[in-house]
């Protein structure tokens, strides 16, 4: 794996990964995704915000009203759309680890997601921005380099999967793992 720096404010590492272009095509036969491109054309998860932002507004968080409104947008976000055009593709995404199965010092599973600190606050994102990653044998993250932005490469499946921190609408197993180079 290589070397990297993290960015310096949950600002920089939304700017890294927030989706502008179309998927690119590597010389290696590999598809290089952005954030966006996980998300079909027709869909916005804004579109649900919005949708609750002002009545949460106008309610305290802590009000069993505010949660209910917080629970049916995350069932919402929890059915949001993947891009079926993406299923079975050799990929290499972005993102940052939020950690699931880990040893001593490796990490073995975790979800892929667009920004730091996702899946530990709440709501977790959409489901069509959540990767499911099993890291194939000899690939495990270092716990030291958990913190920063990654490289994920493997097989895009469109397969739903559940875990304690959050669904997942895709998934890669056996994904080979490197520390994203800014200067790349």
């Amino acid at each position: 794996m290589g070397a990297s720096s993290a960015p310096t404010s949950p600002e920089a590492s939304a700017d890294l990964i927030r989706s502008i272009s179309e998927p690119v095509q590597l010389a290696d036969g590999r598809l290089q995704l952005e954030w966006g491109n996980l998300v079909p054309a027709e869909f916005t998860s804004d579109a649900i915000y919005d949708r609750y932002e002002e009545q949460l507004a106008a309610l305290e968080f802590s009000d069993p009203a505010a949660l209910e409104l917080r629970q049916q947008m995350q069932e919402e976000l929890n059915n949001a759309p993947t891009n079926q055009d993406l299923n079975g593709k050799l990929v290499r995404v972005p993102g940052f680890i939020t950690p699931l199965d880990y040893a001593e010092s490796s990490i073995q599973e975790f979800l892929l997601v667009p920004y730091y600190g996702a899946c530990i606050h709440v709501p977790p994102p959409p489901v069509n921005q959540t990767v499911f990653v099993a890291t194939a044998d000899g690939d495990e993250i270092a716990m030291e380099d958990a913190f920063g932005p990654i490289w994920v490469t493997g097989i895009l499946q469109t397969e739903s999967t559940d875990t304690d921190l959050a669904t997942a609408g895709y998934t890669i197993v056996d994904a080979q793992i490197e520390l994203y180079d800014f200067d790349e």
